[in-house]
């Protein structure tokens, strides 16, 4: 069991990088990163579309967005992470949270794929607003999280092993949240779980998709 007074999820991607990297390597996100990418806003002539990947993990979506002439920070709080996603997408990764990132440039979009189903209701809070910030006006930010399987607006749940927590949301949930950082939705939608046809354990696992923009 995971004592929550020294509990820190990164310690287990540290543990788990390169098993967590090949296995989340091949799963097929191009249909949220095309919802995504159509929605960016085009910056002034002859300057690529900025986006930052929120906790990068192995550098899959970095990788894709690069491939696609975007401009692309990434951000990852996993040092272990951090080094196999600079290999694997060929650009340097930034070490850190986006709770705590603080960097010069605006973005056209946001992209937080799964990399912040971890963070206590309070923390998101935080993060959602730093979103905000580091969007350019007209950006868009797309994250997803589980589902609450009660359906509750915000759940906390333990992994099967204890050594991770989890907060899922419903699609009300995600909604209200973008709602707190005055981020206007653009769509909200469910998905069932990537692994599913490798891992039937994981058939019936509902993410709740989400995209939202910055207007102000």
């Amino acid at each position: 069991m995971t004592d929550s007074t020294d509990y820190d999820p990164v310690r287990w991607y540290s543990e788990n990088a390169a098993k967590y990297a090949a296995e989340t390597e091949g799963l097929d996100m191009s249909p949220q990163r095309k919802l995504f990418t159509d929605l960016l806003p085009f910056p002034a002539p002859g300057r690529a579309r900025r986006v930052l990947d929120v906790g990068c993990g192995g550098g899959r979506d970095a990788l894709a967005f690069r491939m696609d002439g975007l401009a692309v920070t990434a951000l990852e709080p996993c040092p272990e992470l951090s080094q196999i996603a600079a290999t694997y997408a060929g650009i340097p990764v930034l070490q850190g949270r986006i709770e705590k990132f603080a960097g010069p440039l605006r973005f056209e979009g946001v992209w937080a794929c799964a990399s912040m189903v971890h963070l206590e209701e309070f923390d998101l809070h935080t993060a959602f607003t730093r979103v905000w910030d580091v969007l350019a006006v007209g950006g868009v930010f797309y994250t997803c999280f589980k589902r609450t399987p009660s359906g509750a607006t915000i759940a906390t749940r333990q992994s099967a092993n204890s050594e991770r927590r989890f907060t899922d949301l419903s699609p009300a949930g995600l909604v209200k949240l973008f709602s707190y950082a005055a981020l206007e939705m653009e769509a909200v939608w469910c998905t069932r779980d990537a692994r599913w046809e490798k891992d039937p354990a994981r058939q019936g696992e509902v993410w709740v998709n989400g995209l939202a923009r910055r207007n102000r």
